[in-house]
């Protein structure tokens, strides 16, 4: 048996000190699972925060360093925080160190620069970084990628395609179950049990594409005028939001929950989950959870959803940014119980068989140990896979 000293430390940069949204979350659900008699956590945080209280309480060891921002002007602060967080790690005794951001991997790649312990990227948008995708690859060892639409902002390059590893984002499938009431969550919030109730739960913010979920749910309640609408979340979109909703004269229908913290029971209560993104989404840990729950999902067919979701089997796309395409298949669920239930069932036995959190670690504990055990970091090729 290993003792404490013969455990490896993994350094884990936070790119946040706040939860602003399911990234941190996937965070914390990798954290929890970590098999810490293999490996010893330690996390640094840009200052204290909901990242650092929520980790804490995990018994985990967190430490503070501010990043500063990537400007050329900025050059003397980037460099001074490079030499700070080489010496941290140094200090920490860490083997590797596992960053969440594209900053945080810039910044941890030029303090390991000579140093030679291996940088993690975990990837989780599949916006392009700019410039950026081009200097990371470099400066880190291995890309971590949440989906293949996020892997595909590193394939101009074989080069790239090697450090690449696909690992879909895990959900806790005995968390999230259809056996969970969301009854506690309808009576908070005044909506009796047998009326139809759709949902989406992330950040309130433009691109989610909330301003036609709103629109399509005018739609919807003309053919189902009982059905109500629940957002969970928070952001900076959320006043023109509650201006649309008084505009369609519809505040008796709309629920905004804000942050909720029982999500489960908040997906326990739904009868259709939608999430209305017109952007590239990396990987949803919403679609996933929603689906562990046995709800039937919507979504646009953009980024990662398409590797979520299958069409007719688990939910349905509609036409990113058609408030009717939306409404049309909300109505067809809400109206058809056997194929709603039908889909929420395939929907578990796919986040049970695909996206268990106990999948995802494994793969993350496999490639730590490809860094921790075996040969030197310089010494390891690979390549893409899921």
């Amino acid at each position: 048996m290993s003792s404490a000293a013969d455990i490896p430390t993994v350094l884990y940069l936070s790119g946040f000190s706040d939860i602003v949204g399911g990234g941190q979350l996937s965070f914390f659900l990798l954290l929890r699972n970590l098999n810490r008699s293999r490996f010893r956590p330690v996390v640094l945080c840009p200052e204290p925060g909901e990242v650092s209280r929520e980790v804490s309480a995990m018994g985990i060891e967190v430490l503070f360093l501010e990043q500063p921002k990537l400007r050329v002007w900025k050059l003397w602060e980037i460099i001074r925080y490079a030499a700070s967080l080489q010496r941290l790690i140094s200090a920490a005794g860490a083997g590797l160190v596992h960053c969440d951001t594209l900053t945080s991997a810039f910044l941890a790649g030029l303090a390991n620069l000579f140093g030679g312990i291996p940088v993690v990227f975990h990837a989780r948008v599949s916006g392009s970084g700019g410039v950026m995708d081009k200097i990371v690859p470099f400066l880190c060892d291995r890309i971590i990628c949440v989906s293949k639409a996020v892997a595909a902002r590193f394939a101009g390059s074989p080069y790239f395609a090697n450090k690449v590893r696909v690992i879909y984002n895990g959900v806790d499938t005995a968390e999230f179950n259809p056996l969970l009431s969301g009854d506690e969550f309808r009576k908070s919030n005044g909506i009796p049990s047998a009326v139809p109730l759709l949902g989406y739960c992330g950040q309130l913010v433009e691109v989610k594409g909330l301003a036609v979920l709103i629109e399509a749910f005018g739609i919807i309640k003309n053919a189902i005028p009982e059905t109500r609408l629940v957002l969970a979340g928070r952001g900076d979109f959320e006043g023109e939001l509650r201006a649309k909703v008084r505009g369609l004269n519809m505040e008796d229908s709309v629920i905004f929950a804000g942050f909720v913290e029982n999500t489960p029971q908040f997906m326990a209560a739904l009868d259709v989950f939608i999430l209305p993104s017109f952007w590239l989404e990396g990987f949803s840990r919403a679609l996933l959870e929603a689906m562990a729950c046995g709800k039937p999902v919507i979504t646009t067919p953009l980024g990662g959803n398409t590797e979520t979701v299958v069409e007719g089997e688990t939910g349905f796309f509609f036409q990113a940014g058609s408030s009717a395409d939306l409404a049309r298949k909300a109505v067809s669920l809400l109206k058809n119980r056997t194929l709603a239930e039908r889909l929420g069932e395939n929907g578990r036995r796919r986040a049970v068989e695909l996206f268990d959190i106990r999948r995802t670690s494994e793969k993350i504990h496999g490639l730590y140990d490809e860094f921790l055990s075996g040969p030197s970091r310089r010494e390891r090729g690979g390549g893409v896979s899921a």
